[in-house]
C-alpha cells in the first residue's frame, strides 16, 4: 500500500508511505530554498517519486483548503478568508476586489477550479488513475499527532491561525478513529490575535511568533497591557469557546497597534503571551474534563509554542502529552497520508520512531561538493570523537549528518553545536548567522541525564522532548554546567536523546561527556537568519562559509576554518 501526502498551501511539502511506514517527508522549502514555500510541492513530489521508483501509488491525500464546502458553512469572515486562501494559491489574490458578492460567486468557482488545478499539477507527473482524496485541515493536523502518538486513545486537540474555516478542532481517538467532538469558527482564533500582536511587533507573521515567547520573559506582566488582549478575546465556559470582541483580520492589527502605543514591545510579547496561556489551559482542562480522557495529543501551528505545552504537560489532569514534532501546516502533508492510510484502506500506519526521514547523501556526493568548493578536509573512522573534541575546545561546529530532519526544529543532523559554558554565544553566534532572537539556544543532552537536569522529566513527557516541543524548568546543576542553554525565566528547551533516536548524536555526547563530565551541548539549526535548514552538502558548505564558523562535519568529513583553501 502507497499514499502520498501533499500539503499545497503554506509550508507546502510531501510525505510517502509505504507498507504502514514514512519512508521520505520533506517540506518544499528545502528543496527550492525558498522560505516558508507556499504552492505545489513539485520539488518534494519528484523527489519521493525519485525514492519510491516504478510502484503503484494507490492514494493521493491532500489537505486543507482543496476539500471546500459551501459559503453558509462559514461566517461571512471565514468565507472570505477561504476565499482569498484559494485564490492566494490561484495566484489570483491581488487581482480582485473582495466585494460580499465577488466573495460568493468566486467562492463557488474556486470549489470547482481548485480541484481541478491540482489534478492539472498532478497529471505532470504521469500519476494515471491514482485516486485523489481531499481531507479536512485540522483533520489532518489531528490525524499527524494521534497517528504519530502510538497511543490507542487519548484526546487530540488542534489549535492554529484558520484553516477550512475553524481555528480549533477538538477529537476523540479510540479504535484508530478520530471522532469531532467540538470545533470553534476562525473568527474566534487565539493564534491570529498572537500573530495580530507579532506583526504590532514589526516582525513577520506566520514566522516570527516565536520570538515574542522569547521577549515574554524579559519583564513582569503588566496588567494595563494584558487587559487589552484580555478585552480583545476571552473563553466562555459555557459553550467551551472563545470569543473575540476586536474586529477579525488585518484592521485588528492597525487598532492594536494604537492601543498599544505606549507599551514596550517585552510588556506586548508578555502579555499576549499571558493571555493566551491562560486561556488554552482553561479550554484544555474543560475539554479533558468533559470527554474523560488522560493523555492528549496536539497538532496545528499554536503549539510550536512551547510555553504552553509545557503548561499543558505540568496540568493534573495530564498523564501522557505529545506534540507532532512538525505541527504546523508544514506537517499536514504527513496527517494527510496517515488519515488517508488508516481510514480509506483499513490499513495500520507505524506510530513515529524518528525525524529523520528527509534527504541523505552518500560520502561521494559529499566529497564531490567539498572538491567542488576546493576546501580541504579530513576523513575520520570516528567523527563523533573528533567532534566532541573540538566542541571540548571551544569550536562551533556545523553538523551535516545522516538523513534531514522533519519539521522547523534541527535535531542533530542538520544543526550548529557549541559547548554550552558560554552564556554570550547567543548574542554572538545569532549575530554570524544574521538572527535577532530572544530566546537561548536550545540543549541537546543524553537521556540518561535528563532527569538530574530537567526538574519534570518523566515518562509522561518523554515524547515531547524528544522533538524539542515544550520547554522545561531547569536544576542549579543545569544552570551552573549550560548557562547558554537556560533562558532568563530558568527553563530550557531540550532534545533529550536517547542511543535509539540517533546513534550517531548519542555516540557524539557520549563522547563529549568523557572530556567534560556532562553530556550537553547547545544545537541551533544550521541555516542563515530568513534561510531554510540546509539541504544537501552544498547548502551546508554555502552557509559554513557565509557565517564564518570554526568546523563543518559532514557524515566523515571534517572541513576546518583555518585551512579551508589547502585542497
Amino acid at each position: 500500500m502507497v499514499v502520498i501526502g501533499i500539503e499545497n498551501t503554506h509550508d507546502s511539502g510531501a510525505t510517502a508511505i509505504i507498507d504502514g511506514k514514512i519512508v521520505y517527508s520533506v517540506n518544499e522549502e528545502r528543496l527550492n530554498r525558498v522560505k516558508g514555500f507556499g504552492g505545489f510541492p513539485y520539488k518534494s513530489l519528484e523527489a519521493i517519486l525519485k525514492k519510491i521508483g516504478n510502484v503503484k501509488i494507490d492514494a493521493i491525500a491532500l489537505d486543507g483548503i482543496t476539500k471546500l464546502g459551501s459559503p453558509g458553512d462559514f461566517e461571512r469572515p471565514d468565507r472570505l478568508r477561504i476565499f482569498r486562501e484559494g485564490a492566494a494559491i490561484l495566484g489570483i489574490d491581488k487581482m480582485l476586489t473582495y466585494s460580499n458578492y465577488r466573495v460568493e460567486t468566486l467562492f463557488s468557482i474556486l470549489k470547482i477550479i481548485l480541484p481541478n488545478k491540482i489534478n492539472i499539477e498532478l497529471n505532470e507527473f504521469n500519476l494515471g488513475a491514482t485516486k485523489v482524496i481531499r481531507e479536512d485541515h485540522h483533520t489532518c493536523h489531528a490525524a499527524s499527532a494521534f497517528y504519530a502518538s502510538g497511543w490507542d486513545e487519548c484526546l487530540v486537540l488542534t489549535m492554529d491561525g484558520s484553516g477550512d474555516g475553524y481555528s480549533s478542532r477538538v477529537f476523540v481517538a479510540e479504535n484508530r478513529k478520530l471522532k469531532l467532538v467540538h470545533s470553534i469558527p476562525m473568527v474566534h482564533s487565539l493564534c491570529a490575535n498572537y500573530s495580530y500582536a507579532t506583526s504590532v511587533l514589526g516582525f513577520k507573521t506566520n514566522r516570527h511568533e516565536g520570538k515574542l515567547l522569547g521577549l515574554a520573559a524579559y519583564t513582569e506582566t503588566n496588567k494595563e497591557c494584558l487587559r487589552i488582549f484580555q478585552d480583545r478575546i476571552s473563553y466562555d465556559k459555557n459553550i467551551m469557546s472563545f470569543k473575540n470582541r476586536g474586529m477579525w483580520g488585518w484592521p485588528e492589527r492597525n487598532r492594536l497597534k494604537e492601543l498599544l502605543k505606549n507599551f514596550s514591545r517585552e510588556e506586548i510579547a508578555n502579555a499576549v503571551q499571558v493571555n493566551t496561556e491562560d486561556l488554552v489551559i482553561k479550554y484544555v482542562k474543560d475539554m479533558l474534563k468533559k470527554y474523560g480522557k488522560s493523555k492528549i495529543a496536539l497538532g496545528g501551528g499554536l503549539f510550536a509554542n512551547v510555553k504552553i505545552n509545557q503548561r499543558i504537560s505540568e496540568l493534573d489532569e495530564v498523564e501522557e502529552i505529545f506534540i507532532f514534532p512538525n505541527m504546523g501546516d508544514g506537517g499536514n502533508h504527513v496527517g494527510a497520508a496517515y488519515y488517508v492510510y488508516e481510514n480509506y484502506f483499513q490499513q495500520k500506519v507505524e506510530p513515529l520512531k524518528t525525524v529523520y526521514y528527509g534527504n541523505e547523501y552518500s560520502d561521494k556526493d559529499i566529497k564531490f561538493s567539498i572538491i567542488k568548493h576546493r576546501l580541504n578536509y579530513r576523513w575520520f573512522d570516528n567523527p563523533e570523537k573528533k567532534i566532541a573534541e573540538l566542541l571540548h575546545q571551544g569550536k562551533i561546529v556545523a553538523r551535516f549528518n545522516g538523513a534531514m530532519e522533519l519539521g522547523p526544529r534541527a535535531l542533530g543532523n542538520r544543526s550548529i553545536l557549541y559547548h554550552a559554558r558560554d552564556a554570550s554565544v547567543n548574542q554572538w553566534l545569532n549575530d554570524r548567522l544574521e538572527r535577532n532572537e530572544f530566546m537561548p539556544f536550545a540543549p541537546v543532552m543524553m537521556e540518561e541525564e535528563a532527569s538530574r537536569f530537567l526538574v519534570n522529566y518523566g515518562q509522561g513527557n518523554r515524547k515531547a522532548m524528544r522533538y524539542m516541543t515544550m520547554t522545561d524548568n531547569v536544576t542549579d546543576a543545569f544552570r551552573e554546567i549550560a548557562p547558554a542553554a537556560t533562558h532568563i525565566d530558568n527553563t530550557a528547551r531540550p532534545q533529550v536523546v536517547g542511543k535509539e533516536d540517533n546513534p550517531s548524536l548519542f555516540k557524539l555526547l557520549s563522547e563529549y561527556k568523557k572530556l567534560s563530565g556532562h553530556g550537553i551541548i547547545i544545537n541551533t539549526s544550521f541555516n542563515i537568519h530568513e534561510e531554510p535548514i540546509v539541504c544537501s552538502p552544498d547548502d551546508a558548505i554555502i552557509a559554513f562559509l557565509r557565517a564564518g564558523l570554526d568546523v563543518l562535519s559532514m557524515g566523515n568529513f571534517i572541513v576546518m576554518k583555518e585551512n579551508l583553501n589547502e585542497y
